[in-house]
């Protein structure tokens, strides 16, 4: 339940069942109910306070409060906010709440963005908390120096399944599904001898 940035060494916990999406811009993480949000990306901006009020006027937020604090030794600002938006179909307002987190660290100030409607956000401020006052310095030389699986094209031995052809490269059953959707395939499709799979090594 910790996620490591190698590269950047970075860390923070993330909540236990939240689904992760990394791309090369964020890093997103939702529980599974899909009723709160928390995003993790580089601030624009060359100071906390700037890169919080670039924040406020891109998303267009109300901020009701901000605070300076320090997190595992790192400057940080926290702000409370509000997001509101007209719904274009019912003419009401859309009230989200948030939680935003700049930290300064190295040359970059990176900010946590967590939010969930108004009534759920009691519900959620615990799991933010957890994870934006968690982020500090990768230090376990293990974790930095991980490397990264390589894709490597290899040739069936024999015709049967594809399975079948990845047990020949020793790739553990428990790995057959992963490797599928790599292949574009199922682990039980048929592939002939000789034809062209890909297989994930170290």
């Amino acid at each position: 339940d910790i996620f490591y940035h190698p590269g950047l060494k970075f860390l923070y916990p993330v909540p236990s069942g939240w689904n992760i999406e990394n791309s090369p811009t964020q890093v997103q993480m939702a529980p599974k109910d899909g009723k709160a949000l928390m995003v993790l990306l580089v601030a624009e901006g060359n100071s906390l306070q700037t890169a919080a009020t670039n924040a406020a006027n891109q998303l267009k937020l109300t901020v009701s409060s901000s605070t300076t604090i320090k997190i595992n030794g790192l400057e940080a600002l926290e702000v409370r906010s509000q997001q509101i938006t007209d719904d274009p179909n019912t003419g009401q307002k859309n009230v989200i709440d948030l939680q935003s987190v700049y930290i300064q660290y190295g040359q970059l100030i990176y900010v946590f963005h967590g939010l969930s409607l108004p009534a759920d956000f009691s519900v959620y401020k615990p799991y933010f908390d957890k994870t934006m006052f968690g982020f500090g310095e990768l230090k376990d030389q293990s974790k930095i120096d991980v490397k990264p699986d390589r894709i490597k094209v290899v040739a069936v031995k024999k015709e049967g399944t594809l399975g079948q052809a990845l047990l020949d490269y020793s790739i553990p059953t428990n790995k057959h599904r992963e490797h599928g959707i790599v292949n574009g395939m199922d682990p039980t499709d048929q592939v002939a001898a000789g034809e062209k799979i890909k297989i994930i090594t170290k």
